[in-house]
C-alpha cells in the first residue's frame, strides 16, 4: 500500500489527500464478533497539523512524537499520524488526519462488499474500529467494487474555533442509516 502522499504533507494539500484517502483506502480489521473482516471506509475526517514555522496557524493539534501513518490514540479519538520532525529535542512539526465518521461494510453470501452502517463522531468509530479485533486493524486499499469517485466537501473542523476549512466529508453519506452501535449508552435507574 502507498501512502507516501502523507509523508512531509503540506497544508495546501490536504483537500487532495482527503480525496485520495476517502475514494480509495480504508480500514480493514477481522471482527471476533463474527469471525469476519469488516472494511471501515473514511466518510468524515479532520486535519490536525503543528508546525513551528507557523505557531499561530494550527494550535488545536495535540503533542506527539510519531511516525507517518501510526495510529494515535488521543482524548478526542483516533488519528492517522504525520511523521513527527524534530530539532534536537523540540517538538517542530507534527499532526495527523482525525478519523470524525466511518461507513461500516461487510460481504454478503456472494462475496459482494455491502454497506451495513455507519458510525458519526470520533470515539464512536474508533471504538468501533479498535474493538472486537483479533489483530491490530490497517489500512487497506479499497476493493475494485467500490465507488472511488465520490465528492468531498471541505468545511470548518468542528469544535475548533479558527479559519481553517481542514474538515472533510463525502457529501452523499447516508447519515440516517440504521446502524447497531457497539457502544450502548447506558441509562440510571
Amino acid at each position: 500500500m502507498n501512502l507516501s502522499f502523507l509523508e512531509n504533507i503540506k497544508r495546501e494539500s490536504f483537500k487532495e489527500a482527503a480525496t485520495k484517502l476517502m475514494n480509495f483506502y480504508g480500514i480493514i480489521k477481522n471482527d471476533s464478533r463474527d469471525n469476519s473482516d469488516s472494511i471501515y471506509r473514511f466518510a468524515e475526517i479532520e486535519f490536525y497539523l503543528y508546525d513551528a514555522n507557523e505557531q499561530d496557524k494550527d494550535i488545536s493539534t495535540y503533542m506527539r512524537d510519531c511516525s507517518c501513518v501510526e495510529w494515535f490514540f488521543h482524548a478526542s479519538g483516533v488519528d492517522i499520524a504525520f511523521q513527527t520532525i524534530k530539532d534536537n529535542n523540540e517538538l517542530m512539526r507534527f499532526g495527523g488526519i482525525l478519523i470524525r465518521s466511518i461507513e461500516i461494510y461487510k460481504q454478503d453470501d456472494r462475496q459482494q462488499w455491502q454497506q451495513i452502517g455507519i458510525i458519526g463522531g470520533p470515539k464512536l468509530s474508533m471504538y468501533e474500529i479498535f474493538n472486537h479485533c483479533t489483530a491490530m486493524p490497517d489500512i487497506t486499499t479499497l476493493p475494485e467494487s467500490f465507488n472511488k469517485n465520490r465528492n468531498i466537501i471541505n468545511n470548518a473542523r468542528i469544535g475548533i474555533h479558527d479559519d481553517l476549512k481542514q474538515r472533510f466529508v463525502f457529501n452523499d453519506v447516508q447519515w440516517d442509516m440504521k446502524t447497531e452501535r457497539i457502544v450502548k449508552k447506558r441509562f440510571r435507574k
